[in-house]
């Protein structure tokens, strides 16, 4: 039970990371005009958007979030990355 819910808490955020990668890199492809690469970019930014905007609400609210580069994908990966690892952790402990 233990082993399941760590590799399920460790896949789940390589998954949620691994979307906001190809997220990003879409973004760069979607000056060409590529419908198929939009419709691909609009489905990660739809499964991935709970997890930046709340990322790009606080960046803002610090007056971190203008201009050309939109920072809060980074610390969405952070943040995935370290809540993963406390919730690791708990379960280590508590199970």
């Amino acid at each position: 039970m233990k082993i399941v819910l760590l590799k399920a808490i460790s896949w789940f955020a390589d998954i949620l990371i691994f979307m906001l990668l190809i997220r990003t890199f879409l973004s760069f492809l979607m000056v060409s005009g590529n419908k198929s690469i939009a419709r691909i970019y609009e489905s990660l930014a739809l499964l991935t958007e709970p997890f930046v905007s709340p990322c790009r609400t606080l960046l803002q609210k610090l007056n971190l979030g203008s201009g050309m580069i939109d920072w809060s994908i980074l610390l969405a990966f952070i943040l995935i990355r370290f809540i993963a690892r406390v919730l690791i952790q708990l379960v280590t402990i508590i199970l």
